[in-house]
C-alpha cells in the first residue's frame, strides 16, 4: 500500500504544509514522492523556514537555564527584488543569522509567527498562504 499521493503536490503548496504542520507529509510515508528534485527541494526549504521561526520564537535559553530570557533582536527585514533578506541576533549568545527568503517562504514565515503570538498578519501573506494550501486540493 503507498502512502504517497495519486498527484504530486505544488512545491510551494507542499512547502506551506511543511512549514505550518511538518508532521503531515513525512518523508518515510512519502519517500517516492520525495524522490523527486522540487519536492526534495520543497522539504529542505521548509526545514530552513521552520528553524527561522524556533530561532524567533523559543525562549533563549530554555527556561530555568537563566535568569531572564534573551531574545533575538531583528536587525534588516528587507523586501527587495520578490525576496525578504532577513537578519537578526541574540547578543547575549554572540549570535548571528541572515536568511534570503522568496515570497513564498517569506508569507509562511509570517504567517507561523502570527500564529505563535509573534505579529500581526498582512493580508497579502494571508491570501498567499491559503492560496498554495488550497492546491493540496487536486481539484483547485
Amino acid at each position: 500500500m503507498k502512502n504517497a499521493p495519486a498527484h504530486r503536490p505544488d512545491p510551494d503548496a507542499l512547502l506551506i504544509a511543511l512549514v505550518l504542520a511538518p508532521s503531515t507529509f513525512s518523508r518515510n510515508k512519502f519517500f517516492e514522492m520525495f524522490q523527486h528534485h522540487e519536492m526534495m527541494r520543497a522539504r529542505r526549504r521548509a526545514q530552513m523556514v521552520r528553524s527561522l521561526i524556533k530561532d524567533l520564537t523559543d525562549p533563549w535559553p530554555h527556561p530555568g537555564e537563566f535568569p531572564g530570557h534573551p531574545k533575538p533582536e531583528i536587525e534588516r527585514e528587507e523586501e527587495r527584488n520578490g525576496e525578504l533578506h532577513l537578519s537578526y541576533r541574540v547578543d547575549e549568545f554572540d549570535f548571528r543569522r541572515s536568511a534570503v527568503l522568496t515570497t513564498v517562504e517569506a508569507a509562511a514565515l509570517r504567517y507561523a509567527l502570527h500564529r505563535a503570538g509573534k505579529r500581526p498578519l498582512r493580508e497579502d501573506d494571508r491570501i498567499l498562504v491559503e492560496g498554495c494550501l488550497a492546491k493540496m486540493n487536486p481539484a483547485c
